[in-house]
């Protein structure tokens, strides 16, 4: 991978980009904030294990978004590289069925459990990752599927700011291969009055040497609905020209260039 100098905005040579550009400057000002903080709140929770925060046109990962309408794709993109370096996992009594969840989604269903008990019960929780990983394992290997978090569950993952009307919508990404089943992944995506209005990603490789105590995590804020639809349609490739752009530890440059991220082909049902 790339070790040289990373520039803030990569440029954009074509008028027709430049243009599309000027016309969504104004749009991706709230993007631009949301984003902003996101990084800024991902570097304190690493503890300085920042690998690398840039700022791309969503085209050079996303070629496709170049043939969509202005302002369905072509947000730019916040990328950010970083180890969590998360908590300890409390594991001891609780349904085996968590230990599926990376780390940073572990952490944010038992810090709900404990401060809402009645409204985030793991064990409703355990139970609709339980079926999923069920489903997913029937599954052939090297195929990578969407699972909504819906229901009582969703209070274990998501909260709600009742003040704006805003909600979310997460989708967590299963795969199954030589590893076994597990979660590689998740998409968060605002909403407002039903309205999706922007999404992020978040991708945790879990490959040997991928663990959470040395772990890698990469977050993609800034993404439009239909940017993040193309890009999970067209994950494997789409992580490649990612990782070309990001700087991260030798040690872990096979945890994105090891082929483990798939296309992902479509939601888990719920039956």
């Amino acid at each position: 991978m790339s070790r040289s100098a990373q520039r803030n905005i990569l440029p954009v040579h074509q008028n027709d980009r430049r243009t599309r550009s000027r016309r969504l400057r104004i749009l991706a000002v709230p993007v631009y904030s949301i984003a902003a903080v996101l990084l800024l709140s991902s570097a304190v929770q690493a503890k300085k294990v920042l690998y690398s925060k840039i700022l791309i046109a969503a085209e050079t990962i996303l070629p496709q978004c170049a043939d969509l309408p202005a302002g369905s794709c072509a947000y730019p993109l916040f990328i950010g590289a970083h180890s969590p370096r998360m908590k300890g996992r409390p594991e001891e009594g609780l349904p085996p069925a968590l230990s599926n969840l990376p780390g940073a989604r572990f952490n944010t269903a038992f810090s709900f459990s404990q401060t809402d008990p009645d409204l985030c019960q793991l064990e409703t929780f355990a139970g609709d990752l339980s079926r999923a990983a069920v489903w997913v394992g029937q599954k052939a290997t090297g195929t990578a599927w969407l699972q909504r978090v819906e229901g009582a569950a969703k209070a274990c993952q998501v909260h709600y700011s009742p003040s704006i009307r805003m909600g979310a919508n997460q989708d967590l990404i299963w795969l199954r291969d030589d590893l076994g089943v597990t979660i590689v992944g998740w998409r968060w995506c605002s909403t407002i009055a039903g309205e999706v209005k922007g999404c992020e990603l978040h991708l945790t490789p879990r490959r040997r040497g991928c663990g959470v105590k040395e772990g890698l995590e990469i977050t993609v804020a800034g993404l439009s609905p239909r940017a993040s639809e193309v890009l999970l349609g067209d994950l494997a490739a789409s992580v490649t020209r990612l990782a070309v752009n990001l700087i991260i530890p030798v040690s872990l440059e096979h945890c994105l260039t090891d082929g483990q991220f798939v296309d992902v082909a479509g939601f888990v049902p719920d039956d």
